[in-house]
């Protein structure tokens, strides 16, 4: 019955964290080191779900030789893949959901399809909002310069990029198909954001800024951005009704965050404090090995 109780505590915290993420601040329980095969197998599986790359481009990533740290988020599943004190990757919910953080975008940008947005919107995305879909600009596939690919798919993994900057800012997953976007047009909530820009993740590493970065409002590792996005067409932008979606969603936010009851605190702080110690009893039972 015990077990049973802290399975359901944990269940519910991990719900609870999942929908914030990283939006507010989180504790590491546990840092190991991955272990070359575990690596090597890690990276082939990011290379299956996130083709984009080289071979070569994926052993300037992540380093075959590069001590590679794998951070457990109390209170949750979730799994950070750092370097050199870095996040690289996250596992969201510890059954191999990855996703990239800003700090690997902002080294390989292609790594994932984008969705171009308006600069009015950025400021709602430093909030932690979800990306709505009237801030996005739509491409013209009739275009010269249209490359594809360009499709909304529910569940499908998506970064999010200043129109005019070719490096991403958020990272998250389409909340829409393409026959919804065809019958609501341009409306509603479009990508659920996992982890962005200034959050407590990008606190996480080095703190540097996407403008410090080489492909900062350059065509080095994204050729041809500006000139491809300059043709989109964003006839179907209502800077108005974004505005009024994206607050509408800030404030249910707070409401819920102001919600929260005492009780959920403490499931919250007594489920931490089982993880920590089913951790410590791992370590114990390691040293205990090495030891014998």
């Amino acid at each position: 019955v015990v077990r049973s109780f802290v399975s359901l505590l944990s269940s519910v915290g991990w719900v609870l964290f999942f929908d914030k993420m990283f939006k507010k601040p989180f504790k590491v329980t546990a840092t190991n080191m991955v272990k070359r095969s575990v690596k090597r197998n890690l990276v082939n599986q990011l290379k299956k779900e996130f083709p984009n790359l080289s071979d070569e481009e994926w052993q300037e990533l992540l380093p075959a030789k590069q001590e590679l740290m794998l951070c457990k988020v109390a209170g949750s599943h979730t799994i950070i893949y750092q370097i050199n004190n870095i996040p690289y990757f996250i596992d969201v919910d510890g059954r191999q959901n990855f996703y990239p953080t800003v700090y690997c975008l902002w080294k390989f940008p292609k790594l994932m399809e984008t969705r171009i947005v308006q600069p009015n919107a950025f400021s709602f995305l430093l909030r932690g909002a979800d990306l709505f879909l009237p801030g996005v600009l739509v491409p013209d596939p009739s275009s010269p310069t249209f490359d594809g690919p360009y499709e909304w798919k529910k569940g499908k993994k998506l970064s999010v990029t200043l129109l005019l900057y070719g490096l991403p800012i958020a990272i998250g997953h389409s909340l829409v198909d393409d026959k919804d976007v065809d019958q609501m047009g341009m409306k509603g909530k479009g990508v659920k954001i996992i982890h962005y820009y200034r959050d407590h993740l990008w606190e996480m590493g080095d703190k540097t800024h996407p403008q410090d970065q080489e492909g900062w409002k350059m065509e080095k590792q994204w050729p041809g951005f500006e000139k491809y996005y300059s043709e989109f067409q964003s006839k179907d932008f209502d800077p108005d009704s974004n505005e009024t979606d994206e607050k509408k969603d800030g404030e249910e936010d707070e409401k819920q965050e102001a919600g929260e009851s005492s009780s959920e605190k403490k499931e919250k702080e007594e489920e931490g404090k089982e993880e920590e110690k089913e951790d410590r009893k791992e370590e114990e039972k390691e040293e205990g090995k090495e030891e014998e």
